[in-house]
């Protein structure tokens, strides 16, 4: 099973859904539907933003869509 974007921006806010939310510019309870929901993940046009926010390259996060 491969691990979520989202468990990787939520780590990078020490598990906090609602600072991770206030960081991408959604409401706390779509990262709990993304962390929770096993079909789900970030959507993608939110993945640049996540990387920006972390300090990472898009590819880094979904090498499959944005290249490595």
């Amino acid at each position: 099973m491969k691990i979520k974007a989202i468990k990787f921006v939520v780590d990078h806010f020490d598990g906090n859904q609602s600072e991770t939310a206030r960081a991408l510019g959604v409401k706390q309870q779509n990262v709990w539907f993304w962390l929770n929901n096993q079909d789900n993940d970030l959507p993608i046009d939110l993945f640049p933003i996540a990387a920006k926010v972390i300090g990472i390259n898009p590819a880094d996060l979904r090498p499959d869509i944005f290249g490595k």
